[in-house]
């Protein structure tokens, strides 16, 4: 387009011989460098932030984030654009977007950004560069953006999931106290005498005024008998991964909520390639339930299906487990293991009577 400015400028200082003409050709010859000027003089001016830092949308439903862009200059501009990329913690790669954008001068501007993800996972939103052209877009400067959003695709409750099964069966009484000498002061095993090494917040303070001598309490063992919830975050099963891990969340989701809603505390529980080590979280109510699956979500995928033998370990051997995976080789029999295996196609019949196959119906 500039070059068609030039040659009409160039055409009218021929053919009409006079000053206009010559001040028009010169005018469009300085053209690019008061249009780059400009160009300038709005980058320098212009601020982009990001009114959210976190956000937490159901997995399918759209969610928006809004990107405050001010353009402090008199000067408008005519053509940006946002660039940004999206990763699920479950997926390796960025996927790139792009969106058109106007500013006016001395005006502000929210961007509504949809997020919509078919899939669990927290989504790492991050702004890359804000690329701003010129009038004639003879030019452009790209503006660095340092923001990172991250958006927690959550799993969804569904009531068949479980086909009616009720997990809570059996397992009511949770606690036990197990009268032996431990750490629990709710319960005292018995009263002696001060003895060296004795900690001073087992004092009987009032007994030791009365009988003049300093006497001790000593607390009783509390035995739990745990309810863990075992998540196997491996890319190993009979799907896409990321199919594998919207079912397996939404069975997580299911089981841990019909926990808390029976009044149950358990704990969530996956193994951390990246750190090398067993991560889990503690569920006592059911704004626990969220918590607990971003976390594990967060994680990411792993490239191997977790080492039950120190899973078991941590968890102990007194109270339910359950182990969500579709690895079959996972699978044991023992009586306080109960697994939900994620299959293709309908629920299939397992010999094994602490098996409970879930199918994978989701696209």
């Amino acid at each position: 387009m500039y070059g068609v400015l030039i040659l009409l400028g160039l055409c009218f200082a021929i053919f009409y011989e006079d000053y206009l003409a010559y001040f028009t050709l010169l005018f469009l010859v300085c053209l690019p460098v008061l249009l780059f000027l400009c160009l300038v003089w709005s980058f320098m001016r212009v601020q982009i932030s990001v009114k959210e830092k976190a956000k937490v949308v159901d997995r399918k439903q759209e969610g928006t984030l809004l990107i405050s862009v001010m353009n402090q200059s008199i000067l408008p501009v005519p053509k940006a654009v946002l660039e940004l990329e999206v990763k699920n913690s479950f997926e390796q790669a960025y996927t790139p977007y792009s969106i058109p954008v106007t500013l006016v001068g001395k005006q502000g501007k929210d961007i509504p950004l949809i997020i919509k993800s078919e899939h669990v996972g927290v989504l790492t939103v991050r702004m890359k560069q804000l690329v701003m052209w010129d009038y004639l877009q003879l030019f452009f400067l790209r503006k660095k953006i340092n923001a990172v959003v991250k958006v927690t695709a959550t799993p969804i409750l569904s009531s068949d999931i479980l086909a009616g099964e009720d997990v809570t069966k059996g397992l009511e009484d949770t606690t036990e106290t197990l009268m032996q000498k431990g750490e629990d002061a709710s319960e005292i095993f018995e009263i002696r005498e001060y003895q060296n090494g004795d900690k001073l917040h087992k004092i009987h303070w009032k007994l030791t005024s009365k009988l003049d001598q300093i006497m001790v309490k000593e607390f009783s063992e509390e035995k739990c008998k745990k309810v863990t919830i075992l998540l196997d975050l491996s890319s190993h099963g009979p799907s896409n991964p990321l199919r594998v891990m919207d079912t397996l969340f939404d069975v997580a989701l299911t089981l841990s909520t019909q926990l808390a809603m029976g009044g149950i505390a358990h704990k969530i529980l996956w193994y951390s390639e990246r750190e090398q080590e067993l991560c889990s979280h503690t569920i006592e109510s059911l704004e626990g339930v969220t918590v607990a699956l971003s976390k594990a979500m967060r994680n990411g995928l792993n490239q191997e299906s977790v080492k039950l033998e120190q899973s078991y370990m941590a968890a102990g051997e007194n109270g339910a487990f359950f182990i969500i995976t579709g690895n079959k080789k996972l699978i044991c029999q023992k009586e306080n293991y109960q697994f939900f295996l994620l299959q293709e196609g309908k629920a299939k019949d397992q010999n094994q009577s602490n098996v409970y196959t879930v199918p994978m119906l989701y696209e």
